[in-house]
């Protein structure tokens, strides 16, 4: 294992599930809207409710677009280098967003609601959660990397 930056991409199927459910949600709002049109001119209350419901279909737009940019491009969702990691907001991780390797106490799974998730301890008594399968790449291969990453940075050796 090199000191190269390793980057794990995120789960494809979560962006489109994204896409999905904002096409379902944007779908919904043009329904509105057509109603809504109908009664526009008769009442000002009617009238706010319509430009409501354009601007939360612009909103929609911008989500859709997003989520249509992380289907083509997979976000990176984990970062491992030779000082430390970062974990991306679109993992669904929890806890401390980034660390050096100096500062991890122990590394650890957990099994809550039905989820397996890595925990990295940290000395300061923080901790970040990582969903298994928010990561693309294969659980045991990055969880390998970030053993290698942690154990090189402690400076211990695997016996053979």
């Amino acid at each position: 294992m090199s000191d190269a930056v390793s980057r794990h991409r995120g789960v494809r199927a979560v962006a489109v599930f994204a896409f999905g459910g904002l096409t379902l949600v944007t779908g919904v709002d043009v329904l509105a809207l057509v109603v809504v049109d109908r009664w526009r001119d008769d009442n000002a209350i009617v009238a706010a409710a319509f430009w409501l419901l354009v601007a939360l279909g612009v909103v929609l737009l911008v989500g859709m677009t997003r989520s249509i940019v992380q289907i083509v491009r997979q976000p990176t969702v984990l970062r491992l280098d030779a000082s430390g990691y970062r974990v991306s907001r679109h993992s669904g991780a929890t806890g401390a967003r980034r660390a050096v390797w100096t500062d991890v106490e122990r590394v650890r799974q957990d099994q809550r609601d039905g989820r397996v998730y890595v925990v990295i301890q940290l000395r300061n008594g923080a901790s970040t959660q990582i969903p298994t399968r928010a990561i693309a790449t294969p659980r045991e291969e990055w969880i390998a990397d970030l053993d290698d990453r942690l154990n090189r940075a402690h400076g211990q050796r695997r016996l053979t």
